[in-house]
């Protein structure tokens, strides 16, 4: 049985990167658990031993917009389970016309012909970022640091492509920033509190010139999904698999 409704508002954004500064996180809600942690190596092992929601499940309202100005709105539905498993469609006047599937085996893709603006393996890169940016909070992997330290409000996590900057006194993931030579890379998180238990209230990522604008109004966490929930059409067209893929990639 549901806990509580589902309701999402997505808004995914595409701009030129130099429109606009780097996005500061979303204040945190006040009622979000704290931690007292002294050694770094203690903060860590909260992070990666933190309970996670094991599934997520939301419907959607999506607005896209290219680098031309372009803009399109979609209804939407996005789900969830253990990283591993994630899938948003787009509908338009009750149609799906773009679904995007990730599975243990691959990442799958399929666009409408009526879809003018996201054919290309653009797009499919923008929608990569946006569902690994939703699904990095989930946990459920080592962090790999290559080297920590702390900041007045930040506990920060060095990998080989990528920082993680996390709220000293939350241990949250407020921010991520890229280190690729070619590209500049990076998200921002906000939190809220649903049943008692804390996750997102939005991602705001960018890959190059494209950004993403993540809002959720209301989630269900942790309500069983059938198989078929992340089976990918029939007419989807593979991409690189997550094998070929590294974490420099996402």
């Amino acid at each position: 049985m549901r806990s509580h409704t589902t309701v999402c508002v997505v808004v995914i954004l595409i701009a030129s990167a130099g429109c606009r500064n780097t996005p500061s996180p979303p204040p945190l809600p006040p009622d979000v658990p704290r931690h007292d942690w002294q050694a770094k190596d203690e903060a860590l092992r909260i992070i990666e031993q933190r309970s996670t929601p094991k599934t997520i499940q939301a419907t959607c309202r999506l607005k896209l917009t290219d680098a031309l100005g372009r803009t399109v709105v979609f209804d939407g539905a996005f789900a969830a389970q253990d990283r591993s498993l994630a899938r948003l469609q787009l509908l338009k006047v009750g149609q799906t016309v773009l679904d995007y599937t990730q599975t243990e085996s691959g990442r799958f893709l399929w666009v409408s012909p009526r879809s003018r603006g996201f054919q290309d393996d653009a797009a499919a890169d923008v929608l990569r970022t946006a569902i690994r940016t939703v699904l990095d909070p989930m946990g459920a992997e080592p962090l790999h640091a290559t080297h920590t330290s702390t900041r007045s409000s930040e506990l920060v996590v060095e990998q080989d492509c990528r920082n993680l900057h996390f709220d000293r006194a939350t241990l949250l993931l407020r921010r991520i920033e890229g280190r690729k030579k070619n590209a500049a890379t990076g998200c921002v998180f906000g939190y809220s509190r649903y049943g008692g238990r804390t996750w997102l209230h939005s991602v705001e990522a960018w890959r190059g010139p494209r950004r993403i604008l993540i809002r959720f109004v209301d989630v269900v966490l942790n309500e069983t999904l059938p198989k078929s929930a992340f089976t990918p059409p029939g007419r989807a067209r593979p991409l690189r698999s997550p094998a070929e893929t590294t974490a420099c990639d996402h």
